[in-house]
């Protein structure tokens, strides 16, 4: 049975994601104790070892301290209107700098509805629909996962699966990106999916240290399947949307009077900051409602359905 997909389970699907990668392995017929041996013999280094056992030994110990990073990392639950509001928002961000983004160096992130179907990256047939997101900064480097539910999998991937005998997935990767610390994101190197999912990954982050916009609530992990609770589990943040903000004003810039309140969608703006404003900072324009107090709302159906009235 799998785990239950809420907030409180979080940590539990944390733990189901990464035992999973560790199966794979082993599905794919690389035996633990060979891997072992094989790191064992490129520790102790000699002219015996070849680029390509340095190689699968590299790799191997990445995957061990991306895993433990992941582990030991924060945890976003992201509420359907808060994942709305961010997918908006993602559609038109410029290019960002990673690490003024991020909440904290490594994490995990679930989106609670999912996200909207998106073509594979993989070059298969189908589109996939990205539930999870983890980042892990390792030296000058982000490295962002993206996760699909198996079943949400394109049916010629899941073909292959059982072809290599590696059978059904619960979680399987969609997309691995590298992202430069102290850089805008290139978007020219990233596929449509692993610019939708990353800019997206950025606008939650960006949106969800609004403290006008965004309201974080610490939700404690939930019971084990014997009912009971578990400690010193990670607590997982849940992101939710605030009430919209009202801005009362009576007139515009020009003077002339509002007779009606309307909804005023949000925007990106390069601001100015730091010493004499000489520095540029990303920012978001929060979505508000303007107008007179009291005044009757002017609003459309796709606006309003973004928030909680």
């Amino acid at each position: 049975m799998s785990t239950p997909w809420r907030a409180s389970y979080l940590p539990d699907v944390r733990d189901e994601l990464i035992a999973e990668q560790n199966s794979l392995q082993r599905r794919i017929g690389l035996d633990p104790d060979t891997l072992r041996a094989l790191e064992e013999h490129v520790m102790r280094g000699g002219p015996s070892v070849t680029e390509r056992e340095r190689r699968i030994v590299t790799g191997i110990q990445e995957s061990r301290d991306f895993q433990t990073k992941i582990q030991l990392g924060e945890l976003y639950w992201v509420t359907g209107p808060m994942t709305t509001l961010a997918l908006e928002a993602a559609a038109t961000m410029p290019p960002f700098v990673v690490d003024e983004e991020m909440p904290c160096p490594n994490g995990l992130i679930a989106y609670a509805d999912g996200l909207p179907a998106l073509p594979h990256p993989g070059g298969q047939e189908g589109v996939t629909r990205v539930r999870l997101m983890t980042w892990v900064r390792a030296g000058g480097k982000v490295v962002v996962q993206t996760f699909a539910a198996g079943t949400d999998a394109p049916d010629d991937a899941r073909r292959r699966w059982h072809a290599a005998g590696i059978g059904a997935l619960r979680w399987y990767t969609v997309a691995t990106t590298d992202l430069t610390v102290g850089q805008e994101v290139d978007e020219e190197r990233l596929t449509p999916t692993e610019r939708a999912c990353v800019f997206l990954l950025g606008a939650t982050w960006h949106l969800m240290q609004m403290p006008t916009l965004a309201e974080p609530r610490t939700q404690q992990a939930g019971s084990d399947k014997k009912g009971r609770t578990p400690r010193g589990r990670t607590p997982v943040q849940l992101i939710d949307l605030r009430r919209l903000a009202e801005r009362h004003t009576e007139t515009d810039e020009s003077g002339r009077h509002y007779t009606h309140r309307f909804v005023v969608r949000g925007h990106w703006r390069r601001q100015p900051h730091g010493p004499g404003r000489s520095q540029v900072r990303l920012q978001f324009i929060e979505p508000h409602i303007k107008g007179p107090a009291g005044a009757p709302l002017l609003t459309t159906r796709d606006h309003v359905n973004v928030w909680r009235r």
